[in-house]
């Protein structure tokens, strides 16, 4: 390597920011082979392997990433969603446990690995991580669903609740978070969110890409109150605006189903094609 490695690294980055992912992946490699750099340029491999279709390959690289010793918060949060995106979830494990991630003074830092050990269905991993980020000052609406969402997850209702409370307070229109308060009990007379939902729903209007589970929500509550009618409206409005929603080709779907039962039927292991002649 000719030049300075950080040189070196601001031309690879270059590179990388302007597609022309070969001079990139040329650059990287050689700075792979620097202890210093290995955590950054491996990282960067794998992202490049993977928007190349080259998922082992991105695989093995975002491992050896994690393996790196590298302790830099930032990469590290990058190294965490490579490794989700490519489903590598016990390295994902192993990274979160490390005391650059685990102790981080970053809060936002804190909610992003919360929020993907949250997407992964991780709740022991994910709530420790945002509770941690509340501890270091951060009070957004989505931090408080996540941790709400988490303690669904493992049965502690009450709390939950007050954290759902604690994000509409703070995002009024937030739907999922409507949405979950809506099924964590069951409403009756008097303790119900039926006008919020309406309020909230009328806030939006019905073109807002929230509005179906709005309605849903709203419809759970209905049934609950034994108000039938309403509830079905409701449901059967938010179904037709979510249909609205998909772009969904049904002929083309009818197509490729049509050529997959005209494919001949796969041969058995063992046995040859048959010939032309037979």
């Amino acid at each position: 390597m000719n030049s300075h490695p950080i040189e070196h690294w601001h031309q690879a980055e270059a590179h990388f920011r302007d597609q022309q992912l070969p001079r990139a992946h040329s650059l990287f490699a050689q700075l792979a082979k620097l202890p210093q750099w290995a955590g950054p340029a491996q990282l960067r491999l794998a992202q490049i392997a993977s928007a190349q279709g080259k998922l082992r390959e991105a695989t093995l690289h975002i491992l050896t990433a994690a393996a790196s010793g590298e302790d830099d918060v930032m990469v590290l949060e990058a190294v965490a969603t490579t490794l989700c995106q490519l489903g590598e979830l016990e390295a994902f494990v192993q990274l979160l446990a490390t005391p650059a991630l685990s102790r981080t003074s970053d809060a936002t830092v804190a909610l992003t690995l919360g929020r993907l050990a949250s997407q992964q269905a991780l709740t022991e991993h994910a709530l420790p991580l945002l509770r941690h980020a509340v501890q270091l000052g951060l009070d957004q609406p989505e931090l408080h669903y996540l941790i709400g969402l988490n303690l669904l997850y493992q049965g502690e209702l009450d709390e939950a609740g007050r954290h759902f409370e604690a994000c509409l307070a703070r995002a009024p229109l937030h739907a999922a978070c409507h949405r979950q308060l809506a099924r964590l009990t069951k409403a009756r007379a008097g303790h119900h969110h039926v006008d919020r939902l309406r309020r909230t729903l009328s806030a939006l209007g019905a073109e807002h890409v929230d509005a179906p589970p709005l309605h849903y929500a709203l419809f759970k509550q209905l049934d609950d109150l034994d108000d039938t009618p309403a509830a079905w409206a409701s449901l059967s409005f938010g179904m037709r605006l979510r249909r609205g929603q998909i772009h969904h080709d049904m002929e083309a779907e009818r197509r490729s189903f049509d050529q997959l039962m005209r494919m001949p039927a796969p041969i058995p292991t063992g046995h040859s094609q048959p010939s032309a002649d037979t």
